[in-house]
């Protein structure tokens, strides 16, 4: 069975959820700031870590990367540790060497780029992983169903994205979706113009799960200081 734990996640600020295999892997998906900290808060085995998924390169899903990848030069660590990301990428190599990673990074970590012509399935460890495009803005942005081989118990994760076929059929039957929840009701016109959901689209997605957690929301005092404080034209 995996474990999830939603460790931060608020939009244009951070988003990391850990999930945890029984007696097995640990894998995140997306590293917004602060993940260090939380992981290390919640006594986190740092050995267990086996991959990194991100769903898009937004800050508030990468912010925290580069902090993380410097900790565990520091810590025993098996290799190799994978890190999966939409393509193309963009930024993300560059967190891996110099002048940012400005000493040697001791074990080996594989930078995947996921997207049309390509695998479209890996495994880390008895976790099986496949990705799914997500209707968002700037980034190419994916979402991700993971299910545990050992028992087949699924999780899917939307990242940031609008409601969409795609992603209806991979909640569909799983034990469990996480799934973005940027905007409250009657805010539709904002989730429209920035790729997202609203608290009732998300709700009414869960609801095809077995069970969902909404995760992403903007908060409201931050809201009249945020790009989406000027209503987008038609």
């Amino acid at each position: 069975m995996i474990r999830a734990r939603v460790l931060y996640s608020k939009s244009a600020i951070g988003t990391q959820i850990l999930l945890t295999q029984d007696g097995g892997s640990s894998i995140l998906v997306d590293v917004g700031d602060g993940t260090l900290r939380d992981l290390a808060e919640a006594h986190f085995h740092f050995d267990t870590l086996k991959g990194i998924l991100i769903t898009h390169e937004h800050a508030d899903h990468t912010g925290g990367l580069f902090s993380l990848l410097h900790f565990l030069k520091h810590v025993p660590h098996p290799a190799p540790l994978y890190i999966l990301s939409p393509k193309p990428i963009t930024y993300l190599g560059d967190f891996l060497v110099k002048p940012l990673m400005y000493s040697k990074i001791p074990f080996k970590v594989i930078l995947k780029e996921l997207g049309d012509g390509g695998a479209t399935k890996f495994k880390i460890g008895s976790l099986e992983i496949s990705f799914f495009r997500a209707a968002h803005v700037d980034f190419e942005s994916i979402g991700y169903s993971i299910r545990d081989c050992q028992d087949g118990f699924r999780v899917v994760v939307s990242g940031d994205t609008m409601a969409s076929q795609k992603l209806i059929r991979k909640v569909k039957g799983a034990d469990l979706a996480i799934l973005e929840s940027t905007f409250e009701d009657g805010q539709e016109k904002f989730a429209k113009a920035f790729g997202h959901m609203t608290t009732s689209q998300a709700k009414k997605v869960g609801r095809l799960a077995k069970k969902a957690i909404l995760v992403h929301q903007v908060p409201q005092e931050y809201f009249k200081i945020m790009n989406c404080a000027v209503i987008p034209s038609d």
